[in-house]
């Protein structure tokens, strides 16, 4: 079993290096990718770097991922880490829940009734790679136009439980610490929740 990770980085570049320390210490991850998106330009050692020259926002990882020669990616951003070898917990989560869960990961939120199941937030998230594709088939089976600046984590979540009928699994046992947030906007946070809340259920009242 194959498991790469894909980091993606923007304006939070001190972080890096310390993602990439955490990362190699998971005994399980075999590959680690850092996407820069565009302004981002700090190479990292240990790490495979790939640098834009345009900012696809967060749905690139997802695209990028599905080139990967992966059994499973887990994803994550640039502003925590996970605390010490998690291996064990994740390939536990793996071994039984890998084949049928839409995604996993360690914190879930439901921002409609119509959800039958959890989103795993797209902090640190882990899916098995065949099922990347399904937000691609939603988008043209439904005419669905994607938000590229947020939401790419309810889309693949959402779309995943559409088409297979499984659930997203949280991962209550996995220990993740906070990195400091960089240049981020803080005060843009309110109307972010606000506008995944309506991605929410833009996708469900599509599918429906």
């Amino acid at each position: 079993m194959k498991i790469d990770a894909v980091v993606l980085s923007w304006k939070r570049p001190d972080n890096l290096k310390e993602i990439v320390r955490s990362l190699k210490e998971q005994k399980i991850i075999d590959n680690i990718y850092i996407w820069h998106n565009y302004p981002s330009r700090k190479k990292v050692d240990g790490a495979i770097n790939i640098f834009s020259e345009k900012n696809f926002d967060t749905f690139i990882r997802h695209i990028f991922a599905l080139a990967l020669d992966s059994d499973y990616v887990l994803f994550q951003d640039d502003d925590l880490v996970l605390d010490g070898d998690n291996s064990d917990i994740i390939m536990r989560y793996i071994r039984k829940h890998g084949k049928t869960a839409a995604v996993m990961g360690p914190k879930g939120k439901k921002y409609s009734k119509k959800q039958e199941s959890v989103v795993i937030l797209g902090r640190m998230h882990i899916v098995k790679k065949e099922n990347l594709v399904y937000p691609v088939l939603f988008e043209k089976e439904y005419n669905f136009k994607r938000d590229k600046t947020v939401g790419d984590d309810i889309l693949l979540n959402l779309s995943i439980q559409h088409f297979t009928g499984s659930k997203s699994v949280v991962m209550k046992e996995l220990k993740i610490k906070n990195l400091p947030e960089g240049d981020c906007a803080k005060a843009a946070k309110k109307r972010w929740w606000e506008k995944r809340k309506r991605i929410a259920r833009k996708i469900l009242n599509t599918k429906s």
